[in-house]
C-alpha cells in the first residue's frame, strides 16, 4: 500500500507538529472554552484561583458541596466581570448589550455571595490538652 502525499505540502511540513492557536479570552467566551484554554499563570488564571481561595477561606476552609458550587460560580462570575471591566476601560464605554450582561452578572454574583454568607466563619479553636484528656477519661 502506497501512501500519497498532498502535492501542496512537503513531507517535513506534514511531519511537523501543529501549533495550537489559542484564541484571546474575553467576557463573552464560552464557558467550556474559557476554562479549557485558561493558563493558570496568567492574570485571569490567578484571579480565578485567588477568588476561589478567598471564598473558601471565608467559609472556614472546608466548604460543603453546596458551598463549593456557590464558590465556583462566584469565582467565575468575578472573572467574567473583571474581563468585562478591562474591555470597557480599553474601549471607553459599554454597548447596551454589554451593559445589560454586566448588570446581570453583577446581580448573579451578589446573589451567590449572599447565599455563601456575609459573616466570615470563625476559625475552629484547637482542643486544649485538658479537654482532650477529659474526653479520653470519659471514654474509659
Amino acid at each position: 500500500m502506497v501512501l500519497r502525499q498532498h502535492r501542496s505540502m512537503s513531507a517535513p511540513a506534514l511531519d511537523a507538529p501543529r501549533k495550537r492557536v489559542r484564541r484571546r479570552l474575553g467576557p463573552h467566551s464560552r464557558e467550556h472554552q474559557l476554562l479549557a484554554g485558561l493558563d493558570w499563570r496568567t492574570r485571569e488564571g490567578k484571579l480565578l484561583a485567588a477568588a476561589r481561595a478567598e471564598l473558601t477561606a471565608h467559609v472556614g476552609g472546608h466548604p460543603n458541596n453546596v458551598q463549593k458550587a456557590l464558590i465556583e460560580r462566584a469565582a467565575r462570575l468575578t472573572l467574567y466581570i473583571e474581563l468585562m471591566d478591562a474591555e470597557a476601560l480599553v474601549v471607553g464605554t459599554m454597548t447596551e448589550r454589554n451593559s445589560r450582561q454586566y448588570l446581570a452578572w453583577v446581580n448573579a454574583l451578589r446573589l451567590c455571595l449572599r447565599e455563601i454568607g456575609l459573616d466570615e466563619a470563625k476559625p475552629e479553636m484547637p482542643v486544649s490538652l485538658d479537654q482532650y484528656l477529659a474526653t479520653k477519661r470519659a471514654a474509659r
